[in-house]
């Protein structure tokens, strides 16, 4: 037996949609003349309202967790930001960090560590590099289900182990200046 399916769409909604639609076909057989039998009219709005009803009930997508952390700027250069760790429907997670100005045409490198900035711990994840614009940017690191142990394995994890965890993230210059901090912060139960 297959569960029964979570939908937010709500009655009004439909018929609204449903309306809307009824409308648009009844102005378009006005302004062209077309003669529609009484039928195919009715046939063709069951099928328009079907159509209305799957499209628009769609899987929630309320229920799903997210979370921000700030990130400081390092030095007079450095920029600050926002991490967001949101939560998909498969128990993984994203990344995104924004940060409010860049270096235009560099590639900033993203880093996670574990551990906190006082106490830093291993890399355990390399995210997306984010591309400068000369302005505020943000990248995103999609679907994460594992990072790196100080012993270089790998452990799986979900959106609830790296909230409740303690871990920190680095925004650095460039590939070629890779020591050189423009954002930091932590992230998850720090």
């Amino acid at each position: 037996m297959q569960p029964k399916r979570n939908c937010s769409c709500q009655q009004y909604e439909f018929f609204f949609n449903s309306a809307v639609i009824i409308k648009s076909i009844y102005s378009f057989s006005k302004i062209f003349k077309m003669k529609i039998k009484k039928y195919g009219l009715a046939i063709t709005l069951s099928v328009l309202i079907i159509i209305v009803a799957v499209s628009s009930c769609k899987k929630d997508k309320d229920n799903l967790r997210q979370k921000d952390y700030s990130i400081a700027a390092v030095g007079t250069l450095g920029a600050t930001g926002t991490v967001t760790v949101s939560e998909n429907s498969d128990k993984s997670f994203n990344l995104k960090v924004s940060i409010n100005k860049s270096v235009k045409d560099t590639v900033h490198l993203v880093k996670v560590f574990s551990g906190s900035l006082t106490t830093p711990g291993a890399l355990a994840l390399t995210l997306g590099n984010i591309t400068g614009s000369g302005n505020a940017v943000s990248g995103e690191t999609r679907n994460i289900k594992q990072i790196r142990l100080a012993d270089n394995s790998m452990k799986n994890v979900t959106y609830d182990s790296i909230i409740n965890s303690k871990a920190f993230i680095r925004v650095y210059h460039s590939t070629f200046r890779g020591d050189s901090l423009i954002s930091r912060g932590n992230i998850g139960n720090n």
